[in-house]
């Protein structure tokens, strides 16, 4: 999977010198549960020439915690244009993560001008439809 994501990395790279301006990106992610979700939104959020963020969905599992750690990595880059969706809850388990953005609620994200959709679905069928 990480072997992965660095290739489409690259390629997207590799792909990007050809166009000029940035890819529209929508993140679909479990993050939290170890470290290549992380590495990829940070790589993404880092390279706004490269990448134009247009939504970050949660899925599996607890998609609010995923979701709280989201929107922490978000506010570290000023980045509150980028909207998070919550995806279907699966159930619980251990997000180790999770105690990292604890003390950043998906509430301050809004108030600090971030958008949390509830139906992550139905948020990623909208952003999909105006591609």
């Amino acid at each position: 999977m990480k072997i992965l994501i660095l290739v489409l990395l690259w390629l997207t790279i590799s792909i990007n010198r050809i166009h000029s301006k940035p890819i529209p990106t929508i993140l679909d992610t479990d993050i939290g549960t170890d470290y290549d979700d992380q590495l990829a939104l940070t790589y993404i959020l880092a390279n706004p020439s490269i990448f134009d963020l247009k939504l970050v969905v949660c899925s599996t599992y607890n998609t609010t915690a995923r979701a709280q750690i989201v929107a922490k990595t978000l506010a570290i880059f000023a980045r509150f244009d980028v909207p998070i969706a919550i995806g279907q809850n699966t159930g619980t388990t251990s997000i180790f993560e999770y105690e990292w953005a604890q003390n950043y609620t998906l509430d301050q994200f809004q108030q600090d001008g971030g958008i949390v959709y509830k139906n992550g679905e139905e948020a990623l069928l909208e952003e999909m439809q105006k591609a």
